[in-house]
């Protein structure tokens, strides 16, 4: 066995030494233009992939919007009524407290419910569709309940005061994405001036 591996290499080696490929007299130009193109090739690709990678970042970078949150509580004015909405992700706690920030908010928006009028006040709680439809009413009437408590609490008499819990009734968003619950999640006041 070792015989013939000797052999096949010996056989190998009078084919490269009468190999017309040694003999060629452009050999050595042929193989530094190869090694040119292979560097002008590879530097080429480089530049290719450097220019569409900065192309693709570009392209996400100019798509790309930044989404400031909304405010925790927002308030919309008409001529026939009041509508402050508080979204329960920023105002509330896991324990179903207010936040001090939403807190401090709500004592300025029940000032201007004062100034406004002695119409009926209604307060509606709304969640997203994640629980099944009694406990989600459930989460929004407790919700709605301490906001009226609060409202209360600044001065607003409570005849004027109604709470209502309608779970996931009234969406303002799909509920496709986490946006887009968080914007379901919410307590609504309103005023009918």
């Amino acid at each position: 066995m070792f015989k013939n591996f000797l052999k096949k290499l010996a056989l190998s080696r009078s084919f490269a030494q009468n190999s017309i490929f040694r003999m060629h007299p452009y050999i050595p130009f042929v193989r530094e233009d190869a090694n040119l193109f292979m560097k002008k090739t590879r530097s080429l690709l480089y530049c290719l992939l450097a220019s569409g990678l900065l192309s693709v970042s570009a392209c996400t970078t100019a798509h790309r919007t930044t989404v400031s949150p909304p405010p925790p509580i927002q308030l919309i004015q008409s001529p026939n009524y009041l509508r402050v909405v508080l979204y329960s992700d920023l105002c509330f706690r896991s324990n179903g407290k207010l936040t001090a920030e939403c807190f401090q908010q709500l004592q300025q928006v029940t000032e201007t419910i004062k100034k406004l009028g002695n119409g009926p006040i209604q307060v509606i709680g709304y969640t997203d569709d994640i629980y099944d439809p009694q406990t989600a009413r459930q989460i929004s009437l407790r919700q709605a309940n301490a906001v009226l408590a609060i409202l209360w609490i600044q001065g607003i008499e409570s005849h004027r005061l109604c709470s209502i819990g309608l779970g996931v009734c009234n969406p303002i968003a799909s509920n496709r994405s986490t946006t887009a619950i968080a914007a379901n999640r919410r307590v609504e006041i309103v005023l009918i001036k």
